[in-house]
């Protein structure tokens, strides 16, 4: 990380009075953990914190300090007294741009990322593209400017980390996030805790989903496999954004020689979303020409108005004036 960055960074928290922190629109361990465990440090140095989300946030980051803090009232935005805005994990920042329009006076914005597509929206942006997650972003950040940290702030991090590596198992795993995982656990952070809470918690009805999406496992010409849901596979009260992540993880775990794994999902607002996640391939380019982001080894992107459709071994995104694209054209 650089220092001079960080150290700029840190001056603008020490004088803030009042933060604003926002997490991403993709609600996974690594916006939630890595926001709530800064939200924990300014709050222990006194600092008034607004912390807001732009979606509803999954019952399985309850076990995790300061989530009951968390707003989805926009009009907490319009707050005076706001000096500073935090973003973590936000690739694009639309939404954090957008929310800052609506802040008084303009506050100096800091991203934290680690995403390669991120356009540095903010004011000062600290990123690191070959991070494993924000999380290990945000733990160099404070330990180059010397922050003791809590155990709620180390358990808050190790889920970001734990969550974009998939428990260190994919290529996202480095050195530097073991080395912050094992200080992490030295302060108080349970690996185990984390597990239980994100991987262990899965109700049958997903399960469910999960085998439909193992039975539909197509592999492309060019090696790619790809399977899908269509909305009917899923029920309409269950939000499966974050689990359909895990199954892209999942899936690129156990599949061996695939150069990529896409996830389709059909959603209730009429577009198709994918997960995407490269072995041998750049996806974050891939995402990129369909207006979506991420980094290398993972990234996603929306096809507005579209459905998935199946013909023997022929996979379509079926677009909204009826048109059957093949789904390798996307790749």
């Amino acid at each position: 990380m650089d220092e001079r960055r960080a150290q700029q960074a840190w001056e603008r928290i020490q004088a803030a009075k009042h933060v604003l922190i926002v997490n991403d629109v993709r609600i996974d361990g690594d916006t939630m953990g890595s926001s709530l465990a800064v939200a924990q440090v300014l709050r222990r140095l006194h600092k008034r914190v607004t912390h807001i989300s732009p979606m509803p946030i999954s019952e399985a980051f309850n076990f995790l300090p300061g989530i009951r803090e968390i707003t989805f009232d926009t009009v907490a935005l319009h707050d005076s007294t706001i000096d500073l805005i935090l973003s973590f994990d936000c690739a694009d920042g639309d939404h954090v741009v957008e929310f800052r329009s609506h802040v008084p006076h303009h506050p100096f914005l800091i991203s934290f990322d680690h995403h390669v597509t991120n356009p540095r929206y903010g004011d000062l942006n600290l990123l690191i593209p070959e991070a494993s997650s924000t999380g290990e972003v945000v733990w160099q950040f404070l330990k180059k400017n010397r922050v003791a940290l809590s155990h709620e702030s180390a358990t808050c991090l190790l889920t970001a980390i734990c969550t974009d590596t998939t428990f260190f198992s994919n290529d996202a795993t480095n050195v530097v996030c073991l080395e912050a995982a094992a200080e992490l656990g030295r302060l108080g952070a349970r690996v185990h805790d984390v597990v239980r809470a994100m991987y262990a918690n899965k109700p049958v009805s997903l399960l469910r989903v999960w085998g439909t999406c193992m039975e539909r496992l197509q592999k492309l010409p060019d090696g790619t496999v790809v399977t899908y849901l269509k909305r009917e596979d899923v029920p309409k009260d269950e939000d499966l954004d974050l689990d359909t992540s895990s199954l892209a993880n999942f899936l690129t775990s156990l599949v061996h020689g695939a150069p990529m794994i896409c996830v389709l999902v059909e959603k209730q607002d009429g577009s198709v979303k994918a997960s995407l996640r490269g072995t041998t391939r750049n996806v974050a380019e891939i995402a990129s020409r369909h207006g979506g982001g991420g980094h290398i080894k993972a990234a996603g992107f929306s096809v507005a108005g579209a459905s998935v459709a199946q013909e023997g071994e022929d996979m379509f995104l079926v677009d909204a004036a009826g048109n059957h694209v093949p789904l390798i054209s996307y790749f």
